[in-house]
């Protein structure tokens, strides 16, 4: 029994933490500001109610080539000149495997993966992969156009170049 109460005490100790690590409520939308950009589709950013703390973010439904890949200097260059310093809207919809939490973010209104797709910075990407994504139709606009990175010879995915090669 005192086996149990120990396992129960420390389960709820562990989920207590992992509640307090969360930067705000999972589903509530929260305004930040656009602190720093690590890559294509990851951005830091500083929440308003929380101007002490910094949280890492990675876009929902995009995946942008590596910065270490081509055009992936390209994509993190766009992205930093187009939201860096300025004020967001963060929709989290979960965490990824590296424990950042995804979202769909606005800047003005202007959802930030449409925007990254249509200028061919990034791949729209949805449950059943590369195929499908809530962009898809921007994708096949940017494709159309040869825009961005489809303007490139063969572009490859970042999951295809990750496989290849590792992280950057």
């Amino acid at each position: 029994m005192k086996g149990a109460r120990r396992k129960a005490a420390a389960l709820l100790a562990w989920a207590a933490a992992c509640a307090a690590w969360l930067p705000l409520p999972a589903t509530a939308a929260w305004l930040a500001t656009v602190e720093r950009v690590s890559d294509g589709d990851t951005l830091w950013v500083r929440p308003l109610a929380e101007e002490d703390r910094l949280v890492k973010l990675r876009l929902f439904d995009v995946d942008a080539p590596e910065r270490c890949q081509p055009w992936g200097e390209e994509a993190t260059r766009a992205l930093r000149a187009h939201v860096l310093g300025r004020p967001v809207r963060v929709e989290p919809v979960g965490r990824d495997v590296y424990r950042r939490v995804l979202a769909r973010v606005q800047l003005e209104g202007e959802d930030l993966g449409a925007w990254l797709v249509m200028q061919g910075h990034a791949w729209s990407v949805g449950p059943g992969g590369y195929a499908g994504g809530a962009y898809r139709q921007q994708e096949r606009e940017a494709r159309a156009a040869a825009r961005g990175l489809h303007g490139e010879r063969d572009p490859m995915r970042p999951v295809v170049f990750r496989r290849w090669h590792g992280p950057c």
